[in-house]
């Protein structure tokens, strides 16, 4: 043992001298080599000759002539030329080497996944996406939805969260087309069966691919109508045998945190708010704080405290470790992988940690028998402060100390709001989320011998999560002066427990028949599909109060005296039956066939069936004969498409008379008999016997382009959804009903817009570069949505897109008394003074303005929250060894809302607020400041909202791969790349105070700001 001990320093110190040294020279070769590198047409100037594993290599001249020395015997050159595929020759006794390289139509002939299979990317006609899985290891994030922002088009994604292991990402493909956001995520499908994957193990993935219109969705029939995500993991080939390792550590530190008032700022400006109040009250002024209270904040004689600083961290680590082994036989083939994530949080008690454990093995049970076993597992655990209060943070008092000392001992001292932002966040207790997850897939493929072509597959899935929430809030102890007894608070008055399980199981069956020939110059392929699933979820929940002491954190400590438990199941099912018909005639004319039938249990017997067919054409221009002497174009291909597909992603049983159980703890209702309380039944909603599908019609025509042997590549897309039969509640039903409806199906919306994207490769010498950039443009617009007949024009959601703005158009503020003398009348509000925002009259009772500013005044101010344009620029730059990439997107065409309030019960606001208008500043945009609420200035006004756009650098690594020398191959290494990756490492945007991916917030930042990711990573193949 001390033997191998003794030996394995030696390798860490061989390994480190490497580290140091890693550029210097490691062979000399003894040949001079010569040649020239052409293609069937003739000379290609400007090649790669370089000899395998070394620096030492050349280009080629403009008549393809290279000469290159110091070359060995033993050694391989490697050539290569952008469009053109690499080629590998053995030097031997060889002193001239003409090579001859052959066109590289990999864009086009690569074979790309697509709904329950593969197609080659040449012959697609419907709008599809892919990415490579190297592109989410580089700057890896924990949340996958988030890294596929800005890398293709017809994605938005607006991160709104950055808690560990709770990132909040809204994710939609070609904007919203239905009421509920949660009816508006896409289709994620992992290796073909539908699961999550935010938490998947980015070295896992292969590839992803997104469908994103009917030609290519609709074959999942009613999942698909938003799109769908296909995840397909890796797996090993024959004949490599492979171990590689990464690491990374980082810091995460906030990407935005608003400038709070100090103690100085905070006490003058409040006593200009108390001021002001008192003045539109016409009551006495009292200031707050005296004179000499303030020249105390101002010289530092009195606290002047940062809750931010104080309650939280400036930073937090994280870091990752991952290996995959993976080797292959004829007959086995296997890989397995192992994933470890710990992200620390902002405060002690926020974290993540996950486990992911994956294995794919394939195997040849004979000739034409092969069988496939994915089994996949994840246990993570996220933690956070069961009282997590970023806005009590944010309006605590910064004249208030953190700390008091009571006999000599440090204590948590409150804030002036009853409270203590540290303890709230670091002594309150704890919630805790467990996840437990277990995947798994058993398949077989069958290629039938007397049937050329025909091959037979089916697959069956278990996938089981257990889930476990656990919740025991905790008193702590502050004080509100130095008194140990009369000062001594606590926050509540015994802990509390809540403790939550569900079980989840899915089970997936899918039969599968793929037919593929060729017949001269005519290419037809058929699937055909059945698929069935089973869903259930389970779920129970216990609570108690009273515990006597906090070191048991289990129910059966807790009193019996406020006791309560509930739990609930549900279950679904579907059955469909799907097809695609592929026809190619001589690569030039594309014809595809879509079409699935759905039964869904969400629906009455009668119309539990839906059929969604789809039908898309492709013209490859390029290949005609007419093309043949244009030699810069090498593809040129027009798509057009049309589909159905539909959504029943809604609450089931609608068709049924529903009834509901009254609770008994949050809002108790039943009855009290002799015996006690019991529990009763009441009816719920009047049943819609006639519910259906939300179905969906798309259209879409696409152009794939390419130029200069593939140099430059790019599609565009243009589109238009309409989704009909939407469910909505029915505002036009007469209260005389007396009743509540079940919704109906309808509510039309359409969806339409523009994508395009744009691809640069082309190498100069040892420089490589790629850039590509993405473009999306997507709208929607609410076509008939049930509303009141009586509703005015400018209230209307008909004929406006989602989550429009309604509200006052404001006009500025008032200028002084005069303009508020000869303007509308305000006092619907309250009173009013100069400074304060003024308003617009729009209309009164009749339809007309009226002199005053009431409800009848209230219209449309804006769009939703969602980026209509969404771009990205992605780059890549190497140069020998070195690897530069950044990864941008940006978004415009949103309304960000942000409605200040500072002082409401005396609580800190922005430092904005210390430039608020007062009768000597009456040039600055924010309104007076006042005690509390501004009943003027606070209702809903487009005073409050930008027109927004933001770019940010998502991501950017500096790499650099090691040589292959000597002393990595003496320790089995065959490659080492290391890297400095960043994540969300700057915006640029026109919104001030605040992160432009926010959700729609007040002044006070009441959530876990975006994190920015320095780290450093180190990844071994041996």
């Amino acid at each position: 043992m001390k033997k191998n001990k003794l030996k394995l320093l030696e390798y860490g110190k061989v390994l480190l001298y490497f580290l140091v040294f890693f550029t210097s020279m490691t062979s000399i070769g003894q040949n001079g080599i010569k040649g020239t590198v052409s293609d069937q047409n003739g000379p290609l100037p400007g090649a790669n000759i370089i000899v395998k594993g070394t620096s030492n290599g050349t280009q080629s001249d403009f008549d393809g002539n290279y000469s290159l020395k110091n070359v060995a015997n033993t050694d391989v050159l490697v050539v290569s030329f952008l469009g053109y595929k690499s080629k590998e020759v053995d030097v031997s006794s060889q002193t001239t080497i003409n090579i001859i390289l052959e066109e590289d139509n990999e864009s086009l002939d690569e074979v790309v996944v697509v709904g329950y299979g593969t197609q080659r990317k040449a012959d697609l006609t419907g709008s599809v996406s892919t990415i490579k899985g190297t592109s989410f290891v580089k700057a890896a994030t924990p949340n996958l939805a988030s890294s596929l922002a800005g890398k293709v088009t017809g994605v938005t994604a607006m991160s709104r969260s950055g808690s560990p292991g709770g990132e909040d990402v809204d994710f939609f493909i070609r904007g919203k087309s239905t009421f509920s956001d949660s009816n508006n995520s896409p289709l994620v499908l992992v290796d073909g069966i539908e699961r999550g994957m935010n938490r998947i193990n980015p070295n896992d993935i292969a590839s992803v691919t997104i469908l994103k219109d009917a030609a290519s969705a609709a074959i999942y029939g009613v999942k698909g109508a938003n799109g769908v995500i296909l995840i397909t993991t890796k797996r090993a080939r024959e004949g490599v045998a492979e171990v590689n390792y990464s690491t990374s550590f980082g810091t995460q530190t906030p990407l935005f945190l608003p400038d709070r008032m100090n103690a100085y700022q905070y006490a003058t400006h409040l006593n200009e708010a108390i001021k002001n109040t008192a003045d539109i009250s016409g009551s006495d002024y009292v200031p707050e704080f005296t004179d000499e209270q303030l020249a105390a904040f101002l010289d530092g004689s009195e606290p002047s405290t940062d809750w931010w600083e104080e309650s939280l961290k400036k930073s937090a680590p994280i870091q990752t470790h991952a290996i995959t082994i993976s080797n292959g036989t004829k007959n086995v083939r296997y890989l397995t992988s192992l994933e470890y994530l710990n992200q620390d949080g902002l405060y002690d008690l926020s974290s993540y940690k996950r486990y992911n454990l994956r294995v794919n093995i394939d195997g040849d049970i004979s000739k034409n028998l092969s069988m496939s076993l994915n089994i996949a597992g994840r246990s993570d655990k996220r933690s956070e402060s069961a009282n997590e209060n970023f806005q009590l943070i944010s309006t605590s008092y910064p004249t208030f100390a953190p700390y008091v000392y009571i006999d000599g001992k440090q204590e948590l001292h409150w804030n002036g709001l009853n409270a203590s932002p540290i303890g709230y966040m670091n002594n309150s207790g704890y919630e805790r989320n467990q996840n437990s997850s277990f995947q798994s897939t058993l398949s077989f493929k069958y290629k039938v011998p007397f049937v050329e072509g025909l091959i037979a597959k089916y697959a069956y899935s278990f996938d089981r999560d257990f889930l476990k929430k656990k919740t025991f809030e905790t008193p702590y102890t502050f004080y509100t002066g130095t008194d140990p007894v009369l000062d001594k608070k606590q926050s509540i008055a015994s802990a509390e427990l809540t403790q939550r399980m569900t079980e989840r199981t899915r089970k997936t069956g899918q039969f599968i028949l793929d037919y593929q020939k060729t017949f001269g110059k005519h290419s037809l392929g058929g699937l055909f599909v059945f698929e069935h699933s089973d869903y259930y979820n389970e779920w129970i929940e216990g609570f108690r109060d009273g515990f006597i002491s906090e070191s048991i954190d289990q129910l059966f400590a807790g009193s019996t005296a406020r006791v309560s438990n509930d739990g609930s199941a549900n279950e679904n099912a579907r059955l469909g039956y799907a097809m695609r018909i592929n026809y190619n005639y001589d690569n030039k004319y594309l014809l595809q066939l879509n079409t699935r039938y759905d039964k869904s249990f969400n629906f009455p017997k009668d119309n539990a069936g839906g059929w969604f067919p789809a039908l898309s054409a492709g013209w490859r221009i390029s290949n005609e004969d007419f093309m043949s002497d244009i030699e810069w174009l090498s593809n040129l291909k027009l798509r057009a498409g049309w589909g159905v597909y539909g959504n029943d992603r809604i609450n089931p049983y609608q068709y049924l008379s529903l009834f509901e159980f009254s609770e008994t703890r949050n809002n108790p209702s039943g009855t009290i008999t002799g015996t006690g309380y019991l529990q009763a039944i009441s009816p719920d909603v009047i049943p819609n016997p006639v519910v259906t599908w939300e179905k969906a019609k798309i259209y879409n025509f696409g152009l794939d382009y390419g130029i200069l042997n593939g140099k430059i590549t790019g599609d565009l897309e243009l589109f238009k959804k309409r989704t009909e039969g939407l469910l909505i509640s029915r505002a036009d039903i007469p209260l005389e009903v007396g009743a509540t409806l079940a919704p109906f199906n309808s509510g039309i919306v359409e969806n339409k817009g523009l994508e395009a994207s744009l691809r640069y490769k082309n190498n100069f010498g040892d420089l490589n570069m790629s850039l590509q950039g993405t473009f999306t443009y997507a709208t929607s617009k609410i076509i008939e949505m049930s509303e009141s007949a009586n509703i005015p024009d400018g209230l209307k959601q008909t004929g406006r897109s989602f989550d429009s703005r309604y509200g006052y158009v404001s006009l500025g503020l008032f200028k002084n008394a005069d303009d508020v003398a000869n303007s509308p009348d305000q006092s619907f509000f309250g009173d009013y003074q100069s400074g304060d925002i003024k308003y617009k009259d729009i209309s009164g009772p009749d339809g007309i303005p009226d002199g005053l500013i009431d409800g009848n005044d209230r219209t449309f101010i804006g769009r939703g929250g969602m980026p209509e344009v969404v771009f990205g620029l992605n780059t890549f730059f190497a140069y020998k060894g070195f690897e530069l990439s950044a990864d941008f997107q940006g978004g415009s065409r949103y309304i960000h809302s942000y409605k200040p309030s500072p002082f409401v019960n005396d609580g800190n606001g922005i430092v904005a607020f210390t430039n608020a208008w007062t009768e000597d500043n009456t040039i600055s945009w924010l309104p007076r400041n006042y005690q509390g609420n501004s009943g003027n200035n606070d209702p809903n006004s487009d005073y409050w909202l930008t027109d927004g756009w933001f770019v940010k650098l998502r991501n950017a690594e500096f790499a650099y791969n090691v040589p292959d020398l000597p002393a990595l191959q003496h320790l089995g290494i065959d490659a080492l790349r290391l890297s400095v990756t960043g994540s969300n490492l700057f915006s640029i945007t026109n919104i001030d105070y605040w992160d432009p991916e926010a959700s729609d917030l007040g002044t006070h930042p009441y959530y876990y700001m975006p994190m920015r990711t320095i780290s450093f990573a180190v990844n071994v193949t041996f």
